[in-house]
């Protein structure tokens, strides 16, 4: 495949391409690959790399598609969270990226501060691996208002992120470290 690497890269283009938007795209590549076998610009080899990478492609991105999914109705209010890192204070509003505990799915959480003193136990006491447990609602994130801006909600679905958390209070003493245990397989 010397000097043939361009044709790699729009195989595994147009692998990605007919996952995310149609499958009809797989008409393209199986017309560039007789295309180019007729030209004799690729070997009968070659050819069977491109669709082997192309088929390689599309399972990986339809494993990322299906994987990339809620598994949360949207009704639950009762959580245990662990923060996944520092929280962000802001004001009187402090964000933070959680996981629930027992579903292992990334949340984005925001949380009003109602008082000054609040705002100082929060920053002093709250850290990275804490598990807490919270009452809240979840909401959808907000979808981009102007064309072509910055998308809140497609960025955090890129990150696996498919609700806000809009914890209603966040107690210190519902919260502690978790030990977590390792388990050493042979």
């Amino acid at each position: 495949m010397k000097g043939r690497w361009i044709y790699a890269a729009a195989a595994s283009l147009l692998g990605i391409l007919t996952s995310f938007f149609h499958p009809a795209i797989a008409i393209v590549i199986f017309l560039l690959t007789f295309f180019l076998l007729k030209r004799n610009i690729l070997s009968s080899k070659n050819a069977a790399i491109l669709i082997v990478i192309y088929l390689a492609l599309i399972m990986r991105s339809e494993f990322a598609s299906e994987h990339n999914r809620t598994s949360l109705s949207g009704n639950e209010s009762e959580f245990e969270i662990t923060m996944k890192e520092s929280a962000k204070i802001d004001g009187d509003l402090l964000t933070v990226f959680i996981e629930i505990a027992d579903k292992k799915e990334k949340l984005a959480a925001r949380y009003k501060i109602k008082s000054e003193p609040e705002k100082k136990t929060l920053t002093d006491n709250l850290g990275t691996g804490m598990t807490c447990r919270v009452n809240g609602t979840l909401q959808t994130p907000s979808t981009s208002t102007n064309p072509n801006s910055f998308s809140y909600q497609e960025y955090l679905n890129h990150n696996s992120i498919f609700w806000i958390l809009e914890m209603e209070q966040l107690n210190l003493s519902d919260c502690s470290y978790r030990k977590s245990s390792l388990v050493l397989t042979i």
